[in-house]
């Protein structure tokens, strides 16, 4: 074939990675404002609009925050995520140390 054929089916395959991206960052508009929500901000009572990836930047920019707003609200759900992190890493050492004890007390026991 003609590589000069074969170009609308190249940029029919642009246009349909272009939408399944943007669709991807809008999932993540939506995560990101579950995730807020779950730390006393508000989720979205309606669906966010459609439009192109650049439009719906615009929107999530300006949605009333200031970037120093956007930041700390960032940092704030980084640190719960750490500190959240390293609690479910202690429970899982402490119920590896109460197997350990378990299993060790019922070899003593059998011996």
């Amino acid at each position: 074939m003609n590589p000069t054929k074969l170009k609308p089916f190249r940029e029919a395959y642009q246009k349909k990675l272009e939408v399944e991206e943007h669709g991807r960052w809008r999932n993540g508009l939506y995560v990101m404002r579950a995730l807020n929500a779950c730390f006393g901000g508000e989720y979205p009572e309606k669906p966010l609009s459609f439009g192109t990836a650049e439009e719906s930047r615009e929107r999530a920019e300006h949605d009333g925050y200031t970037q120093e707003e956007i930041d700390n609200a960032r940092e704030a759900l980084v640190m719960n995520l750490q500190i959240m992190e390293g609690r479910n890493q202690r429970a899982k050492a402490r119920e590896e140390r109460q197997r350990l004890r378990k299993q060790s007390a019922q070899e003593s026991d059998s011996e």
